[in-house]
């Protein structure tokens, strides 16, 4: 099975595709830096989704995947997101989908060496 990755930006309201045919079966890492995606110099991610094919009954997930993000450097750490996610599919004529959300907080990594532990 293969999927689609498609983003949105802030410039931009039209969602287009960043990369084609990956495999549903393996975890994949996207690079979403302004230079892969050939993003002006003021425009950032601020959406993405994947495009699934037609999939068979039981399809599901195999490899426990995840999503990390990294935000902008403007960001203040403890600034708190909506992470949505919205899931749906099409049997026969009966369209059928599901919406989630949960809030998060960005986390700044500490600047510099940490310190020395164990020894």
């Amino acid at each position: 099975m293969t999927m689609e990755f498609q983003i949105r930006t802030n410039l931009k309201p039209n969602y287009r595709t960043a990369q084609r045919n990956l495999l549903s079966t393996v975890n994949n890492e996207i690079d979403c830096s302004r230079s892969a995606l050939d993003l002006a110099a003021n425009e950032f991610v601020t959406e993405f989704r994947l495009i699934f094919g037609e999939v068979q009954p039981g399809f599901h997930e195999t490899t426990g995947p995840k999503i990390q993000v990294r935000v902008l450097d403007s960001v203040k750490n403890g600034q708190k997101f909506i992470n949505k996610v919205d899931v749906g599919g099409r049997h026969i004529d009966l369209w059928t989908y599901e919406l989630d959300g949960w809030t998060v907080s960005a986390y700044n990594k500490p600047k510099g060496d940490l310190p020395r532990t164990g020894y």
